[in-house]
């Protein structure tokens, strides 16, 4: 997933607000998960990019938006990891 990160993608002029709240909440839940479980946060990443390669590699449907919402949970993550 970093090949196509939110830092080196073009960020759209008005992104889908509800796409950006699921992505922080599901970036807040990962990281107070893994303050419960350390091991829970290294899991939950590789799922993650595990799910954008899947999803990126439908090609019957139109996901840009869930590959949206993947990108921008990942630099959450990132910046929550970072705090």
């Amino acid at each position: 997933m970093t090949t196509t990160s939110p830092e080196s993608a073009q960020k759209p002029a008005h992104p889908d607000q509800t796409r950006l709240a699921l992505a922080a909440l599901a970036a807040c839940f990962a990281v107070s998960q893994d303050e419960q479980s350390e091991s829970f946060l290294p899991k939950f990443e590789a799922a993650l990019k595990d799910l954008f390669h899947h999803i990126g590699d439908t090609s019957q449907i139109d996901s840009s938006g869930a590959l949206e919402t993947l990108r921008w949970t990942n630099e959450y993550l990132q910046v929550l990891k970072s705090r």
